[in-house]
């Protein structure tokens, strides 16, 4: 079975790459993306027992909604890529400054510094946020961190609009990667779904643990509907339930998989002639 959204404390996980990429091997995976926030791996790790797909995960709001965009197989050497990369870390940095100034205004006062140590890369993500929230007491979880300030309706909400949800397609594209709109539940607008198809995005993620059972039959039939791919991922970040993470219990078949991989073989292809 294969894993197609996981994530490392390269960005917002709690997992360092070469202990999920060990957890993936003892619970017999075969294939195991490393999806972290708009960060291209530079390093190149290996398994013996499973194949590792190094992929990326974009944010940009859209139309007041937080959409991600997964790149599955992209080329890290793409100058489009690569400059995208950068602008999204950039401004995760300049968000940071923004919620600052916003939660001064309510006499809370964050430790920019403290917050990107959460970070082995010192991004910033608002889960590092949330959790710092939670720390220093003036939230009793990440969920209320989230509702009470970081979220679209929260106190101190920040968008991300450093470029266009478009531009993220097409430039995944360019790259040979195959662009996957991640855990459609969380946009609560089947009409946004249905635009972000229409701007020709690769697929939706159709199993995720964000989704419940009748979320998994609702997007499998759009899926195949609108003829378009699908996959399924964990989205582990590293927070264990009875004792286990969730790297695994969200699959998708090799056969699905194969479907993925020869696109983006395709677009190799294309580009070379």
């Amino acid at each position: 079975m294969i894993d197609m959204h996981t994530h490392s404390t390269n960005s917002d996980g709690m997992l360092e790459v070469n202990k999920l990429i060990d957890y993936a091997s003892k619970i017999n995976l075969d294939c195991v993306a490393i999806s972290d926030h708009d960060i291209l791996l530079e390093e190149s790790f290996n398994s013996e027992k499973l194949n590792i797909i190094k992929a990326v995960e974009f944010g940009i709001t859209y139309k007041y909604k937080e959409v991600h965009i997964l790149g599955y197989f992209v080329d890290k050497s793409n100058e489009k890529l690569y400059e995208l990369s950068k602008l999204a870390r950039e401004d995760r940095s300049k968000r940071l400054d923004i919620f600052i100034e916003k939660f001064d205004k309510l006499n809370i006062k964050i430790d920019r510094e403290k917050i990107l140590s959460y970070s082995e890369d010192k991004i910033f993500s608002r889960s590092h946020l949330a959790q710092y929230l939670v720390d220093i007491g003036i939230c009793k979880n990440k969920n209320d961190a989230f509702n009470d300030y970081l979220s679209y309706n929260g106190k101190c909400y920040v968008p991300k609009e450093f470029t266009s949800l478009q531009y993220i397609i097409d430039t995944i594209k360019s790259a040979s990667g195959v662009c996957v709109l991640a855990h459609p539940v969380t946009l609560n607008d089947d009409k946004i779904v249905n635009e972000i198809i229409d701007m020709g995005i690769d697929g939706i993620e159709v199993v995720n643990s964000k989704h419940s059972f009748d979320d998994i039959i609702k997007y499998l039939n759009l899926a195949i509907s609108r003829k378009i791919l699908y996959t399924a991922g964990s989205d582990c970040h590293g927070r264990e339930f009875d004792g286990k993470y969730l790297l695994g219990n969200f699959a998708i078949n090799k056969s699905a998989f194969e479907s993925i991989k020869t696109l983006h073989e395709l677009r190799i292809n294309s580009s070379r002639s």
